[in-house]
């Protein structure tokens, strides 16, 4: 389907947006099948997941490494103070 840019000029749009527009619009008709696939919400839904996976994989990658407490410890030097 494509659309003329009469059709939004009528819209009381100018014509260098009705023609922007029109360029965006037309261009859905050429995209590929995966760019297509891609914008469906099954595809969303695998690419939250797999980032949610991703997500736990590193926040608890090596989560018992060291397995013993650390402290560390910080002084904090004061500067002497004028009496």
């Amino acid at each position: 389907m494509t659309i003329s840019p009469n059709k939004i000029l009528c819209a009381g749009l100018s014509f260098e947006l009705a023609h922007s527009i029109v360029l965006i619009f037309n261009l859905q008709d050429s995209r590929t099948q995966l760019e297509v696939l891609l914008e469906s919400h099954e595809a969303s839904m695998v690419v939250v997941g797999v980032l949610t996976v991703l997500a736990f994989a590193l926040r608890f990658y090596k989560i018992n490494h060291p397995d013993q407490v650390v402290f560390v410890q910080l002084r904090i030097l004061h500067p002497p103070q004028a009496h």
